[in-house]
């Protein structure tokens, strides 16, 4: 989900030919996830992301905070906007379309089935932050 329009001078993503048991250890090592995100509805600051070969949910998920990084074009204002995007995009993007994954992330993972008690952290990161790009960089950034 790195994507190289985010790419600045010594900030490197993840090179290609490395191993996924390096790449999952690199990732269980890490504090911090950088990742892209196809939509973010803006009623719910919910972020969208497809999966996608070669682009791992676990950078999004197993880290303690999640960094997801958009562009202003991405915003979409609710449900219903969203899902009338990905139906016209199912139609009309043969490359891709609609993936057979979709995550949908409001906010960091908390729970609170056990004895009642809230617990941040327990199925995803314990923080997410959004970052959005805008500007003339925002329209090269995809």
């Amino acid at each position: 989900m790195f994507t190289a329009g985010l790419c600045a001078p010594g900030l490197e993503g993840m090179p290609a030919e490395e191993s996924l048991e390096h790449i999952r250890k690199n990732v269980v090592e890490s504090c911090i996830g950088v990742t892209a995100a196809d939509y973010c509805v803006a009623d719910t600051a919910t972020l969208v992301m497809k999966t996608r070969p070669g682009q791992p949910r676990m950078l999004s998920l197993v880290p303690s905070v999640h960094i997801a990084v958009i562009t202003l074009d991405q915003i979409l204002a609710d449900l219903r906007e969203l899902y009338a995007f990905l139906r016209w995009e199912a139609r009309e993007r043969e490359d891709e379309g609609l993936t057979n994954c979709l995550t949908m992330v409001t906010g960091p993972s908390k729970t609170a089935d056990i004895e009642l008690s809230m617990v941040h952290g327990a199925h995803g990161p314990r923080e997410l932050h959004i970052v959005v790009i805008i500007g003339p960089a925002a329209s090269t950034a995809n």
